[in-house]
């Protein structure tokens, strides 16, 4: 059996295949090198925009060659790196999982586009933590894990496809943290009450997480009475719900820990204040006007203020965020 034709048939096999592999790797060689040098033709770069606050970035595209390219933001993605501790990835929620056609613009050779970022648009939870906690280095991406026909940033004329380009790192520095702001009005006890909102992130008219923090204080706390301060994409809005006044119920006052409650921004806002998807800074405040003095008790009054806080809105058509708007409705035109 082991000297019949059939013993020397694998060797005959052999001597084909390895020809054929040998000629499949010079195929793939060129093939790969193509790959590799097609993200040379797009340079995607992420620069400060001081003018706008320390969270936005401007977001540039430059081809070098005519070419198509996919000019979409939430394809970008970041890595920050602090100089000590893990490094952190963000990613945008509504990143496309394939070209968005809707967003391919023909470019020339040196043509470049621009729009602006908000960071927090793409880092939230840990990440965001990170990018707070101190110094860091932030790397991006651009463009999808793995290429194919329905993935791609770059296309030119001869085919060349590029489905992820690869940016320069640039440095980031946290903006200082500022005191909450001194409580206003005829406030006792004042050190001993503070106003917070909780971040959230919503598909649709996000819910307003509300909450008063005290060291034991009594307060007559009510959703009615808080406010808030609404600056973004579309400019400021000022949320202020309608009051109903009230007696003060005795059962009804608290002594703080911490109290709670939530709130429909279609409550709280004029309509359309959260329409465009984006990242919203949102400044709670509170308004505690009724005292104890009907029950004889020692209550805390005044307008206490909170630190703003980032409410992301998703979903949505793609609105494009050119910075010239942007300064414009920060009352500093370009």
């Amino acid at each position: 059996m082991t000297d019949g034709p059939l013993a020397r048939r694998p060797l005959a096999w052999a001597g084909v295949a390895l020809p054929l592999m040998a000629l499949a790797l010079a195929w793939a060689g060129p093939a790969a090198a193509r790959r590799e040098a097609a993200p040379a033709t797009l340079r995607v770069e992420l620069t400060p925009f001081p003018e706008a606050g320390p969270f936005k970035r401007r977001l540039s595209w430059t081809s070098a060659v005519p070419q198509e390219v996919a000019l979409d933001r939430r394809l970008l993605s970041l890595r920050v790196k602090p100089a000590e501790g893990r490094a952190r990835d963000c990613r945008h929620p509504d990143a496309p999982s394939r070209t968005p056609v809707g967003r391919v613009r023909a470019l020339a050779a040196g043509e470049r586009v621009e729009e602006w970022i908000d960071l927090r648009a793409y880092c939230s939870g840990r990440a965001l933590g990170t990018l707070l906690a101190g110094p860091a280095t932030l790397e991006l991406r651009y463009g999808f894990r793995r290429g194919s026909t329905r993935r791609w940033v770059a296309r030119a004329e001869e085919g060349t496809r590029a489905a992820r380009v690869a940016g320069e790192g640039s440095a980031w520095a946290p903006p200082v943290a500022e005191p909450a702001p001194a409580p206003r009005g005829e406030a006792t006890a004042s050190s001993d009450v503070a106003v917070s909102l909780v971040p959230t992130t919503s598909r649709g008219v996000p819910t307003l997480r509300v909450r008063l923090h005290g060291d034991g204080v009594r307060v007559y706390p009510r959703r009615d009475l808080f406010r808030f301060r609404v600056r973004g994409p579309l400019g400021e809005v000022q949320c202020r719900p309608r009051r109903q006044p009230v007696v003060p119920i005795r059962d009804f006052y608290r002594r703080l820990g911490r109290w709670e409650a939530s709130m429909s921004a279609a409550w709280a806002c004029p309509e359309g204040t959260f329409s465009v998807p984006g990242v919203y800074e949102v400044v709670p405040v509170v308004d505690l006007v009724y005292d104890g003095a009907r029950y004889g008790y020692d209550v805390v009054t005044g307008t206490f203020e909170g630190r703003p806080v980032a409410v992301r809105r998703l979903g949505g058509g793609y609105v494009e965020q050119r910075p010239e708007d942007l300064l414009g409705v920060l009352g500093n035109p370009a």
